[in-house]
């Protein structure tokens, strides 16, 4: 007989091991955008995205400083544009009958957001 615990596949009333459902790939994606989302830190790590806020404004002018709320800005409105184009993309994607985003959704998602404003 084999082991059971509180957690196992056992079924006592056929005494055998239950086979274990196999789970959809677009369940196991739903499931970590979920964990995602009840997240409030950012998306993207601060030290890079400013030394890359950094670096663009060096090229338009040398030796420019900014505050740490001009950095917080620039971060808070960069990944709300990815997040709105990537859920834009996204639904573009479903309303195509696929459950993968392609190229040409992210294309459009954005054309469309530049037409928008």
């Amino acid at each position: 007989m084999p082991k059971v615990t509180a957690n196992s596949n056992y079924d006592a009333a056929e005494g055998q091991m239950r086979k274990k459902r196999k789970r959809r790939a677009a369940t196991n994606a739903l499931r970590e955008i979920k964990r995602e989302q009840k997240k409030t830190k950012h998306i993207i790590p601060t030290a890079p995205f400013n030394r890359l806020v950094a670096g663009i404004a060096n090229n338009y002018q040398e030796n420019l400083r900014f505050k740490g709320t001009a950095y917080s800005a620039f971060h808070t409105a960069a990944e709300d544009f990815i997040i709105k184009l990537f859920s834009d993309a996204n639904s573009l994607a479903i309303h195509a009958k696929r459950e993968t985003l392609q190229p040409r959704d992210l294309k459009l998602a954005y054309k469309m957001q530049q037409e928008e404003n």
